[in-house]
């Protein structure tokens, strides 16, 4: 946020300068201001999109450009240079410029939602995380138990089954173990 602020800060000077130079040339060039009416329109839309400003910033720019380029449309249409219908072009120039700050601000809407769900499903993902640790934690003390009791059985008792039964409890709490380890 801080560099942004930065770039904003060196590039709204720059582009007043810039956008005063086109000014002086549309004054300087009747019936040529064309180009550089569009350069300070196309400008403002550029430099907006670098870094949107705020609602009061972008407000004060938007006014003081459309009411300056309008005055010299104005300017030439009653030096009776260009004709007054190039002065609708300020009005259209401006709303496109507000549907792109519509666009703007719904972008940058859109990627606070992203963020933030984004963080939810890390917060997600992490308490899952440690459940499965703590899960892990308290499956692994009572299999060890089990094994050395089932290991203390087999070898108190040699008959057939009781090794064959605790060989099977031995395997399964290896499965378990395994399986447990996975995760």
């Amino acid at each position: 946020m801080r560099a942004r602020s930065a770039r904003t800060r060196l590039l709204l000077p720059a582009w007043s300068v810039f956008a005063a130079v086109n000014l002086w040339l549309m004054y300087l060039l009747p019936g040529s201001e064309t180009i550089p009416f569009h350069f300070i329109w196309l400008s403002l839309a550029l430099v907006y999109g670098l870094g949107p400003w705020r609602l009061g910033t972008m407000v004060v720019a938007l006014a003081i450009v459309a009411v300056t380029t309008g005055g010299a449309l104005v300017h030439h249409a009653q030096a009776a240079v260009t004709g007054f219908e190039e002065t609708a072009e300020v009005p259209l120039m401006a709303a496109i410029f507000l549907a792109m700050v519509w666009h703007v601000c719904r972008r940058q809407r859109a990627l606070q939602q992203v963020q933030r769900l984004a963080a939810v499903d890390r917060d997600r993902a992490d308490t899952q995380r440690m459940f499965v640790q703590l899960g892990s934690h308290e499956m692994r003390s009572p299999i060890t138990v089990v094994r050395g009791y089932t290991e203390l059985i087999r070898a108190e008792h040699d008959d057939e089954q009781t090794l064959e039964d605790t060989g099977i409890v031995i395997e399964e709490l290896d499965r378990l173990d395994a399986a447990h380890s996975g995760w």
